[in-house]
């Protein structure tokens, strides 16, 4: 099974890296990333987030996140347990 996301298609079970950086420049994550069960690593640096959303805990293989370079006004995600943040 295969989720789309911005026009490209990620395998649901062996995706475990995904990058959406600044050359798309999104406000909101797409939501079918948190259906990404195996993801470990996530870099979403250089865009214009403002909010993570509570989904973000569905990822519990989660061992590094890069949000730098985005536009949160009130960041809170104490329900999401990682390794390596970047903020």
């Amino acid at each position: 099974m295969s989720v789309e996301i911005l026009g490209k298609e990620y395998p649901v079970e062996t995706t475990t890296n995904f990058v959406l950086n600044n050359r798309y420049m999104i406000n909101e994550i797409p939501s079918n990333v948190f259906q990404l069960v195996n993801l470990e690593n996530l870099n979403l640096s250089f865009n214009i987030l403002t909010t993570i959303p509570t989904e973000i805990k569905n990822l519990t293989k989660m061992k590094k996140i890069n949000l730098s370079t985005n536009k949160f006004k009130n960041f809170q995600v104490n329900y999401l347990k990682c390794q390596t943040w970047k903020i």
